[in-house]
């Protein structure tokens, strides 16, 4: 049978979708969401899509201008409709694999993000069980402590960055209970599903906070306006790490600027999409 929506806002929280799903004969909430999951793989035009610091009934986020994370185009109520599918359902096979989504500030990051304005938190992920062992390795690494010397003639190596720890434990709303992100103590966790390793996933997840990298900031309009205003050198604001194996010098950029707090449910959204699209074989999508 057809299903014959009910009109609504583009824009609709949980308690509303589950109301109007609450009252249909169980054949067509099988439909609705069928459809719901047809709409969130279909791009949105611009006049469509979320506009920043509206996460439903999650709150405000931190509005992404001036390089700052930014919502998924997806909704949250998109990807709780995605989760009660049949598509979904069929294809999500979920592996034994799990690994931290964390995110971490150290001294000097705190002392860069006071010069800039702006906050800066090194964000990436680590195999379940490995997480004080990956945060050993930055801090021995000494992740971020390069930037380029006054002079041009190479690397200068700024103390602070040794410091790396996760920032207080977040107040989020959990994620959907059939999807693959839970809030840990002081992670995100994603599980992982059949046939997405853990490169691969990071290399996902970098993609998606590009736009919001401190590297990125820097090299845009807005960015070097910024910091012309504030007199900052951008050379100080490009770091970089040592490469251990090779020696030479590699860029730190997965120093991102965003809000834990605020930026976290963009942040689980980021990384519930990821698995979304690769289970059900779609293109990342992010708003532009």
């Amino acid at each position: 049978m057809p299903v014959t929506m009910p009109t609504m806002p583009t824009l609709i929280d949980l308690d509303t979708l589950l109301d109007v799903t609450r009252r249909l004969p169980q054949a067509e909430k099988i439909a609705l969401a069928s459809l719901l999951l047809q709409q969130a793989a279909q791009p949105r035009s611009k006049e469509t899509r979320r506009q920043p610091g509206t996460l439903l009934d999650q709150g405000p986020v931190a509005k992404p201008g001036r390089g700052r994370l930014g919502p998924s185009t997806r909704t949250m109520a998109e990807r709780h409709a995605i989760y009660a599918s049949p598509a979904w359902r069929s294809a999500y096979r979920p592996s034994q694999e799990e690994l931290h989504c964390y995110i971490l500030g150290c001294e000097q990051s705190r002392v860069l993000a006071a010069l800039l304005g702006e906050p800066i938190f090194k964000v990436g992920t680590a195999q379940m069980g490995r997480l004080n062992l990956r945060v050993a390795e930055l801090n021995r690494q000494r992740y971020g402590s390069l930037m380029r010397a006054a002079d041009g003639s190479g690397y200068s190596d700024e103390q602070g960055f040794n410091t790396w720890t996760a920032p207080p434990k977040l107040q989020l709303r959990p994620p959907h209970p059939l999807g693959p992100v839970r809030v840990g103590t002081e992670t995100f966790i994603v599980r992982l599903p059949v046939g997405l390793s853990h490169g691969v996933f990071e290399s996902a997840l970098n993609r998606a906070l590009r736009p919001a990298s401190l590297r990125s900031y820097v090299d845009s309009d807005e960015g070097r306006a910024a910091l012309a205003r504030r007199g900052l050198d951008p050379d100080q604001f490009l770091r970089a790490s040592l490469d251990r194996p090779t020696g030479l010098p590699v860029a730190a950029i997965e120093l991102i600027l965003l809000r834990p707090q605020a930026d976290g449910p963009a942040l689980a959204g980021i990384l519930e999409d990821i698995v979304i699209d690769h289970v059900l074989g779609l293109r990342m999508r992010r708003a532009a």
